[in-house]
Order: structure tokens, then sequence, then C-alpha cells
């Protein structure tokens, strides 16, 4: 697991309505700005599904925003892709595909954005899992999830009408809505990915930068004044839900353990025929046996390993 870290010290700012909406005496949320692009954001997907599993008494949820109107190119601002990448993994030790920017570059992170605006229009209730599988689409598989006709695979392959989504989707409606949300978080002064919020009595703190799960419960334990302590551990087939593509890191994570012990774990739940593997190049996922697959278009089909992959 990743080492204790001390959390920063937070910034209140009044985010506005939208963001703060009224909470019950004490109770504390967690927001996450997020863009489906950030890889910073996908390394994050450990500590998110810690905290909705262990931690039920923390409200979390994602607030949309949108990195870059215009994708700079690497070259002219001296960026060097691949080790961002490979901070990115070392940091979070979330598997990342990094050939998928230099084959179908994204002119724009903005288009993956109003995809998942347009989700929230259709069927709300299947926007966070459309966010997961865009974000397991991009740095799972390598693709481009600002092109539209991926953002509409994706789309299907958690539920939405492919036709339906397509229609909503050459419309201004979702792309009106995402603008003004993006103008009123610019306002406010809130534009890093990632960026972590926190609200208690209709006060947001600000905490800016990628945040281990022990710096998340610091900061939840200095604003709430208690021990966030968590869950009974849950059942493997709790963490890896169906549909989902789950790391071994965020099986780690959920669990309190090595990465090793928990690669171990879903290795004999796989021998008992409860889990596949899928291995990548930096690690290895996990999806149920007994759930249909949602499949990639494009995506490259993992050769049986030789010898115990990077789990």
């Amino acid at each position: 697991m990743a080492t204790e870290k001390r959390a920063p010290s937070p910034r209140i700012v009044d985010v506005g309505a939208r963001v703060t909406s009224r909470l019950p005496q004490g109770k504390l949320r967690i927001e996450l700005l997020t863009d489906p692009w950030s890889v910073w954001c996908w390394g994050f997907e450990p500590v998110r599904r810690a905290l909705a599993l262990r931690h039920p008494e923390l409200e979390f949820r994602f607030l949309l925003g949108g990195m870059f109107e215009e994708m700079p190119r690497p070259e002219q601002v001296g960026f060097d892709v691949d080790r961002f990448f490979a901070i990115v993994q070392r940091t979070t030790g979330m598997p990342i595909r990094a050939d998928g920017p230099r084959k179908d570059p994204p002119r724009s992170t903005y288009p993956a954005c109003i995809h998942v605006h347009t989700v929230r229009l259709l069927a709300p209730e299947l926007e966070e899992a459309y966010l997961r599988a865009l974000r397991e689409a991009a740095y799972l598989d390598g693709l481009n999830i600002s092109r539209d006709d991926v953002g509409a695979d994706v789309a299907e392959r958690v539920g939405v009408d492919r036709s339906e989504f397509l229609t909503l989707r050459t419309t201004n409606v979702p792309g009106d809505v995402f603008k003004q949300e993006v103008a009123a978080l610019q306002a406010k002064s809130l534009h890093g990915y990632p960026t972590v919020l926190f609200t208690l009595d209709d006060r947001t703190h600000v905490v800016q930068g990628f945040q281990t799960l022990p710096a998340i419960l610091g900061i939840a334990q200095s604003l709430t004044g208690k021990m966030h302590a968590p869950t009974p551990d849950p059942a493997l087939p709790t963490i890896v839900p169906p549909g989902e593509r789950v790391a071994t890191r965020e099986i780690a994570e959920v669990l309190g353990v090595s990465v090793e012990t928990a690669y171990d774990a879903c290795a004999v739940s796989e021998a008992d025929g409860l889990l596949v593997r899928e291995v990548h190049s930096t690690g290895v996922v996990w999806s149920r046996r007994d759930a249909k697959a949602r499949p990639a278009p494009a995506r490259r089909t993992p050769q049986p390993a030789l010898i115990r992959p990077a789990p």
C-alpha cells in the first residue's frame, strides 16, 4: 500500500450551490474534481473504491470538470508523456497503457467530458459506471475516448442505448451544460486535476493534487473530529462488480493488504472459477467470470503469462 504522508492544509472556498448542496449536520462529503482523461484520477480509483466499500459514512462523488479545451502538443511544451505516465503508474500502482495517446491523440479532453454529460441526461444512474468504463477504455485499452464512436460504444456496454446516445450527443444540450459547469468551476479557481473537495456543514475545504487514502482519512478526521474506522473486509465479488475490470492495486487498497497478497487471493478465486485475469504490461486487472464481459473495440488480446506477471 502507499505509505502515509502528511496531508496538506486545506484551503476554504465557497464553491457554490451546485457543489455544496445541503448536507445533514455533521455529514462529510468528499468530491473529486475529475476529467475522464485525467490519468491521476485513474490513479485515484483505488482510493475511491476503498472509500465506497470501507468508509460508507463518508459520502463520495465525482465533480466533472474539463482539463483541456485544446490539448497541448508535448513537443511544444517540453513534456515527456511516457515519463509522466510512468511516474503516475509508480505513484498509484494502477496499470496504464501509454501508447493510446500516441497512436490516436485526442485534440481535446472536452468531448469525453461531454460524453459523460450525455449519459447523465439519458441515464443518470449509469453516470459513474460510464465514467469508470471510459477510464478503462483509455488506460487499459488505449482508445481515444474523445471520439464519438468510442464514447457511444462504451455507453452501449454499460447499458445506454447507442443510437439515443449519439442522437443527444450531436445536439448542443450536453455541451451547453458542460460549458456552464466548467465556467462555474473556473470562476472559483477550481481547475486542477485531481482536486479533492471536503464539504462539512456548508463549508468546503479544497486540497489540490493526488492524495493517498491515509491522507484523505487524516483530513476527514481533522474536519469531523473523529476517527473513521473501516468496515469489515468485503468479499472479492463485492470488490469486483459485474462488468468492471478491477486492478490488483484497487483490491489491495480495499483489503488493506499488499499488492502481492491481493494478487494471490485473486489467483485463488481464479482457480475456483470466480475471477478472470487480464494481463497488462504494467499490471493485472480482474473481472467476474459470471458477468457478461464489456468487450472494447480493437483491444489487444493479452497473451498467457509464462511467468508470474507484475500484479
